[in-house]
């Protein structure tokens, strides 16, 4: 396929080709570089969008690639249905969410915000310290107040666990 493409420029036998192998988001992450050079952004969306749903392994290029355009155009609910697929996925919920919040902090939405960073906050892993302090730092002190000791304790119960797992 890569000499086809790159070396041949045969659209037609790449296309084709490809077209039979779309399994993996890298599969379809080629097919998204593809049309984005061909300048056809119709094509890399619905292929964007086709890998998100159906690609197997690594999608975290489709993710932002969409992400990138919903959130330029202000696509609020398409954004939303990302981050959905993600977490319905398994996949991306942490980077997606995380995006949510910044979405929602920059447009001035406190409670959207607060609610993508608490849901973000649940896929933290080794970084509980950052994500604390990011949490402190961005909500309101009577919702801080609020939510500090069930934060602190969901984070005493994880490291819990990570020191017995590794003891054990």
């Amino acid at each position: 396929m890569k000499i086809q493409r790159e070396y041949l420029h045969n659209d037609e036998a790449y296309l084709q080709k490809r077209m039979q192998t779309l399994n993996y988001g890298m599969d379809y992450w080629d097919l998204v570089e593809y049309y984005i050079e061909k300048r056809d952004r119709v094509k890399a969306l619905e292929t964007a969008e086709m890998g998100i749903l159906k690609g197997e392994g690594w999608v975290t290029k489709l993710f932002e690639f969409l992400w990138e355009y919903y959130s330029k155009k202000g696509d609020t609910a398409n954004l939303e249905r990302l981050v959905q697929t993600a977490l319905s996925r398994n996949t991306e919920q942490k980077n997606m969410l995380d995006r949510l919040f910044e979405y929602y902090r920059l447009k001035g939405d406190y409670e959207h915000a607060k609610a993508a960073l608490l849901k973000s906050f649940e896929f933290t892993r080794d970084t509980y310290y950052e994500e604390y302090k990011k949490l402190k730092g961005f909500l309101k002190v009577p919702d801080w107040k609020s939510i500090e000791p069930e934060i602190f304790n969901k984070i005493k119960k994880r490291l819990s666990r990570l020191f017995e797992n590794l003891s054990g």
